[in-house]
């Protein structure tokens, strides 16, 4: 049996991506997935479960 990893009635979610970055762009190209792919994108996904 597997071991819990949340608490109560919710759900664990693992997101990870790789990839080669061009020399020099890692900050601003860790910024814009993490920041404006990765974060609006789960905000939307929790605004579409929350709506009625």
């Amino acid at each position: 049996m597997a071991a819990r990893v949340t608490v109560g009635e919710r759900t664990f979610w693992r997101w990870i991506s790789e990839f080669d970055t061009p020399r020099g762009q890692e900050r601003k190209l860790r910024t814009l997935v993490g920041e404006e792919i990765y974060e609006r994108g789960f905000a939307a996904i929790r605004r579409h479960l929350a709506a009625p």
